[in-house]
């Protein structure tokens, strides 16, 4: 039993150690005086969760499939 609970209070060290030098990197890193990285990051992030619809001949090609599908929907050839 005591090496059982050695083990558990070994691993629950380690795990707030990780934790902490988490944190720790995580505030080096958004509070630089020089932000270049938390700006890249940022960038990234926003850019992946960004929506960004189809532009030109994609879409195109895609009112055209919805047309063959549903002709009554689509209008081709008629301003309204």
């Amino acid at each position: 039993m005591d090496a059982y609970s050695d083990r558990l209070e070994d691993e629950t060290d380690a795990a707030f150690q990780t934790a902490v030098e988490a944190a720790r990197a995580g505030a080096i890193f958004a509070r630089r005086e020089n932000d270049r990285q938390y700006q890249s990051w940022r960038r990234r992030v926003r850019r992946s969760t960004e929506k960004i619809g189809l532009t030109g001949q994609a879409l195109e090609s895609a009112i055209m499939g919805f047309a063959a599908m549903h002709p009554e929907y689509v209008v081709v050839g008629k301003e309204v």
